[in-house]
């Protein structure tokens, strides 16, 4: 026996009909009434062209998220020797168990742990002075271009609370180029360009006084005529080299090792 469109649908209102009277025994007997108010209008407003939307300022009792709706119930949650006594036996079933790894049983009593790196921004040879201090067995190690600093097992929470406890000691600052000092070439380099311009102010500024210092020559020649060029390259050059040479001395001053005399 095939049912038609319009029996399909006139039983679905009969449906919907029967689950809007409804009452709910039980808070899961009303839930399961919501639901089926909701899923026999959404067949209806889809495949009915009936007008099942409630009507203006008529509040609706049948909404699931609404605040007078009841809290679902449901089975309890399983307990946490449930779910492990499950997972144990599906992987007890398991055709090729895979071997327990290395860590299985924890740490062996001398294997190393990793408490610094210079990786982490810590200073690693202060942090190694530190530990030693305090009566522990750290070592010093390198992974890749990482720096590390590793004690024996037996000693890690020792370790772990003495650099978390000096951290503000051994925190190296990153090196940015605010932080990083000047290389000595790149100053002699910016003062021999200032020294470059301020000798040829000098120079100018000694023709000029050589020029007014001349008398009556000074007012049949101008200064630039009364320099030549090769005259004024010649001083400026010795100015200039003059400018140099110092500069020399005094970085090579600087950068010259200071001997501390040894007290008696």
């Amino acid at each position: 026996m095939t049912t038609t469109r319009d029996q399909l649908i006139s039983d679905w209102r009969q449906r919907l009909a029967a689950a809007e009277e409804t009452v709910g025994a039980t808070p899961r007997a009303a839930w399961l009434a919501r639901m089926q108010v909701r899923l026999y209008r959404f067949l209806l407003a889809c495949y009915g062209n009936s007008d099942w939307e409630p009507q203006p300022g008529k509040p609706s009792t049948l909404v699931f998220d609404s605040a007078e709706a009841k809290a679902l119930d449901g089975k309890p949650a399983k307990s946490l020797g449930q779910i492990r006594s499950v997972l144990t036996a599906v992987a007890k079933a398991q055709d090729d168990p895979h071997a327990p790894g290395p860590l299985a049983a924890g740490l062996d009593h001398d294997s190393w742990v990793v408490v610094a790196a210079a990786s982490s921004k810590l200073k690693t040879g202060r942090c190694a002075e530190l530990l030693a201090k305090a009566g522990l067995h750290p070592r010093r190690s390198f992974r890749g271009d990482d720096e590390l600093v590793e004690v024996p097992a037996y000693e890690r929470h020792e370790a772990f609370d003495l650099v978390e406890q000096y951290r503000e000691r051994i925190h190296q600052p990153p090196k940015t180029p605010r932080t990083q000092p000047i290389p000595a070439w790149c100053r002699f380099a910016a003062l021999a360009i200032l020294a470059l311009w301020t000798t040829g102010l000098l120079t100018w500024v000694l023709a000029a006084v050589a020029w007014s210092s001349t008398g009556p020559v000074a007012r049949n020649i101008s200064p630039i005529e009364f320099m030549d060029g090769p005259a004024y390259f010649g001083i400026w050059f010795s100015l200039y080299l003059v400018a140099l040479l110092g500069m020399g001395l005094a970085f090579l001053r600087r950068l010259r090792p200071v001997r501390r005399s040894k007290p008696d």
